[in-house]
């Protein structure tokens, strides 16, 4: 029992941590957009969806490996982020990948959908340890929305604005400040909150 007390406190702390920082790197991209609005160039979108999806994927990966004593489904974890650092290689080291406004929606809508659901399984895994999975289900289910929409529905939307490139630029800034909110404040709550065995 003491052991177990003892994995789940180490798996806690690492996981708030992670998460915080994923929030905090989110909310930098994000709000740093939105403040640049007229001086990013779709070059500039490429780079910063690039290094984002990159940092974002190395601290998932790290954080997962660091918690695989203590965590089983760590591997989810490290799927996740491996998965979004290969997308961010795709496009940030290859840009000739997503060269055009019409072909960077692809990798931003694939790891938006992707991300989601591992989030929403990662949280469903976790129910008996932490009280606060309902901010990864509603993080995952954010994404997984979004995602969708951008990878089936683009043309619904782009009519309504007088680019892609200008819609691109929104989904990026709204996409990384909600989700970096939610990431902030699931970590919050971990850090708050207790083991549900505890009284």
């Amino acid at each position: 029992m003491k052991e177990g007390v003892k994995n789940t406190k180490a798996l806690l702390g690492r996981l708030w941590q992670a998460s915080a920082l994923r929030g905090i790197i989110s909310l930098f991209f994000g709000v740093g957009t939105l403040v640049r609005w007229s001086g990013i160039s779709y070059v500039d979108l490429i780079v910063l969806f690039g290094l984002y999806a990159l940092m974002d994927g190395v601290i998932s990966f790290v954080g997962s490996v660091a918690n695989r004593k203590e965590n089983r489904d760590w591997w989810l974890m490290a799927l996740s982020g491996l998965s979004s650092f290969i997308i961010g290689y795709i496009v940030f080291v290859l840009p000739d990948a997503g060269a055009t406004g019409e072909a960077l929606w692809l990798p931003m809508g694939v790891r938006a959908l992707l991300m989601g659901c591992l989030d929403i399984i990662i949280a469903i895994r976790l129910w008996k340890t932490i009280k606060e999975e309902r901010f990864l289900i509603l993080t995952g289910s954010l994404s997984v929305l979004l995602g969708a929409i951008l990878l089936f529905f683009p043309l619904y939307l782009f009519p309504f604005y007088t680019t892609i490139f200008d819609f691109l630029k929104r989904f990026f800034i709204f996409f990384t400040i909600a989700l970096g909110l939610l990431q902030c404040g699931f970590a919050y709550r971990v850090w708050r909150g207790r083991p549900r065995w505890q009284p």
